[in-house]
């Protein structure tokens, strides 16, 4: 689904235009953390996100390059800065930990030689950076007198930014390459009000059939894709589509007791991939939805070849 990533440069915008659909993912592999942490030690991390895995974030160093396993649990305190001049911080829910993501994590170490979360911080700049990723296009516009200036007041030039983009993409195309290890066994798909990430009635059903259909289902793994109508501008769309997925994983995992480890990273896809035409006020309701993907591991649920 993305193979490969375009730099341009033209008056000092940075373009990285990736190929949506139709060309096979070169399968990718994924480093190995390079980094322990001994069991009960304090430790510390600053990176971004190159994997995740259900509770697990596969991070790099911004810095060293060292790589580190991070553990997520239902006490690890996620938040933004916030408030005048950033003094003050918002709680973040667990599925804003996505690829690409520059994050600092204070925790203890724990099993595996892995690093249990305490404490995770991210600035909104590289959160808006992360999710442009995700939606599949990054456009990233600087002045060269004001590159310096952002680079050191938000620790996120536009040459790391490149740099998380393609490790986010390789790790994306990791992930994509597994799919044939994945067979689809529920699916639906829940519609939203014009502007609005707020849930339904009828959607709030829709969902609950589908955990009802999915019940007793083992190695489960549950795919989450946000889209809007086109009636916003690009960033506006995205950030939207990906309130929308994470509307969808809060009612799973909060009605539904849903683990986060079984919930793939969400991901909002703005106006992209639309179902309808968007110049008719139904078109453009087919279009405002989330779509939901129940999937199970292969291996698990077919015999072998005989």
């Amino acid at each position: 689904m993305i193979a490969r990533i375009i730099g341009i440069t033209v008056l000092g915008m940075v373009v990285l235009p990736v190929s949506p659909s139709g060309v096979a993912a070169q399968a990718l592999r994924l480093p190995s953390p390079t980094v322990t942490f001994a069991a009960g030690r304090h430790g510390r991390v600053t990176g971004y996100i190159l994997n995740r895995d259900g509770d697990d974030l596969l991070i790099r160093d911004e810095t060293t390059n060292a790589v580190s396993l991070v553990t997520v649990t239902s006490r690890t305190n996620i938040s933004s800065p916030s408030g005048f001049l950033n003094l003050e911080r918002t709680a973040q829910a667990p599925t804003t930990l996505i690829p690409g993501l520059l994050i600092a994590v204070d925790g203890t170490g724990g099993a595996r030689g892995a690093l249990v979360a305490d404490r995770i911080r991210f600035s909104k700049n590289a959160l808006q950076i992360a999710r442009q990723i995700s939606a599949g296009d990054v456009v990233i516009k600087a002045r060269e007198r004001q590159t310096a200036a952002i680079a050191a007041a938000n620790r996120d030039s536009i040459e790391r930014a490149t740099e998380r983009v393609r490790d986010s993409l390789d790790a994306m195309n990791a992930r994509i390459s597994k799919l044939d290890a994945y067979v689809l066994r529920v699916r639906g798909t829940v519609y939203f009000a014009e502007n609005s990430a707020a849930l339904t009635e009828e959607a709030r059903d829709v969902l609950d059939d589908l955990m009802e259909k999915s019940r007793g289902l083992e190695g489960f793994l549950i795919e989450v894709a946000g889209f809007t109508d086109g009636s916003g501008s690009m960033a506006e769309d995205q950030a939207l589509s990906a309130r929308r997925a994470q509307s969808v994983i809060e009612y799973l995992t909060t009605a539904h007791g849903v683990p986060l480890r079984r919930i793939a990273t969400p991901v909002g896809f703005g106006s992209t991939r639309a179902v309808a035409v968007n110049t008719t006020p139904e078109g453009r309701a087919r279009n405002r939805r989330v779509d939901v993907r129940v999937v199970v591991n292969r291996a698990q649920h077919e015999p072998p070849d005989r």
